[in-house]
């Protein structure tokens, strides 16, 4: 596999060791470091009801958001640990199109990190699947109900 230096990808260097990534080998110094912070606010029974993110790089502090999809790779565990949230408010219509953004955004990281187009490109076509599986059944919803 390549070693890559792209977006997203800064301090990532090959390790000798076959298929493992070292972020930060001995010998390199890292220049800086960023803080992303998310505020939930929870109900009583524990479901979002207010959810806020900031990034130390970003202009804005406290942006508001109705759901998050957070996953890390567990080297040691070789395992995703995630957590996903969203909150009441959130609409099905709303959900399913913040599904095929990260589903889209997600090939886009996976073509990045992996020089790997023709994977890449199967996940956009599972996209475009369900966007037209979610767009009949949305027209479904619509139709008058027989009578």
């Amino acid at each position: 596999m390549q070693s890559r230096n792209g977006p997203g990808a800064a301090g990532l260097n090959r390790d000798p060791a076959p298929g493992r990534v070292a972020l930060f080998p001995q010998g390199v110094r890292v220049g800086r470091s960023a803080v992303i912070k998310v505020d939930v606010q929870l109900d009583e029974n524990s479901v979002p009801e207010q959810i806020h993110w900031t990034a130390s790089d970003g202009p804005e502090k406290g942006r508001p958001a109705e759901a998050m999809m957070f996953s890390v790779w567990d080297p040691e565990q070789r395992n995703t640990l995630s957590i996903d949230l969203w909150t009441p408010r959130m609409t099905v219509d709303e959900m399913n199109f913040y599904v095929l953004q990260v589903l889209l955004k997600m090939a886009e990281t996976y073509r990045k990190a992996t020089s790997n187009p023709p994977t890449a490109d199967l996940l956009d076509g599972f996209a475009r699947q369900l966007t037209e599986q979610l767009e009949r059944e949305a027209a479904d919803r619509r139709k008058p109900p027989d009578v």
